[in-house]
Order: C-alpha cells, then sequence, then structure tokens
C-alpha cells in the first residue's frame, strides 16, 4: 500500500497544476 502513497501523491499534485492552469 506504500507503493500507491507516492503514485497518489503524484496525482494530487497533477490536479494541483490543472486547478492552478
Amino acid at each position: 500500500t506504500f507503493s500507491t502513497f507516492p503514485q497518489a501523491k503524484e496525482q494530487i499534485i497533477l490536479k494541483h497544476q490543472e486547478l492552478l492552469k
């Protein structure tokens, strides 16, 4: 489950970037 943590973080960052755009 820890392996999915970094992936989720990346997805959140991507979503944040889209919101900033």
